[in-house]
């Protein structure tokens, strides 16, 4: 959702966790540096970062710092060209002095039968030789990793 979100805005997509630090979602987009910690990767989006848009995951409690709620106060203030934050947590509490610079939805998560046919349909964009593969070491550099097994639509072989 979040690469088609950028593709169709022109944006530049990173994701930020608190163990992986921050990584684009297209390989060729890395930073030039890495960035880990929570005052680093807003310093990266206050000064490094044009028409992106960051998700960081898992940020919430840093909004319990008044330092970490002064920078992103900051940045949306500073910033002048449309900038996109996304903040994915399981709950959130905004800080007062944030909400006039941010809004809240919640993303109701798909239904098992959702899940099911989404499967269904990726599986069916491989193919029907590629509905499922089982993965072996390569014997040589051209060869495939894969090898396609076929299901049946209730996951029988």
């Amino acid at each position: 959702m979040v690469r088609q979100l950028s593709k169709r805005l022109s944006l530049k997509a990173y994701r930020w966790t608190g163990t992986e630090g921050l990584a684009s979602f297209q390989p060729c987009d890395q930073p030039a540096q890495a960035v880990f910690k929570a005052l680093e990767l807003l310093s990266y989006i206050k000064t490094s970062a044009d028409h992106c848009l960051f998700v960081l995951l898992d940020f919430h409690p840093f909004l319990q710092d008044a330092m970490h709620v002064r920078y992103l106060k900051d940045i949306a203030l500073a910033t002048k060209t449309l900038q996109h934050r996304l903040l994915v947590c399981h709950s959130l509490v905004l800080p007062e002095e944030l909400r006039p610079f941010l809004a809240h939805f919640r993303l109701p998560l798909p239904t098992p039968e959702e899940l099911r046919e989404i499967v269904y349909r990726v599986t069916g964009e491989w193919g029907p030789s590629m509905a499922t593969a089982t993965c072996q070491p390569p014997t040589k550099p051209s060869s495939c990793w894969c090898q396609p097994r076929r299901l049946g639509r209730d996951g029988d072989r």
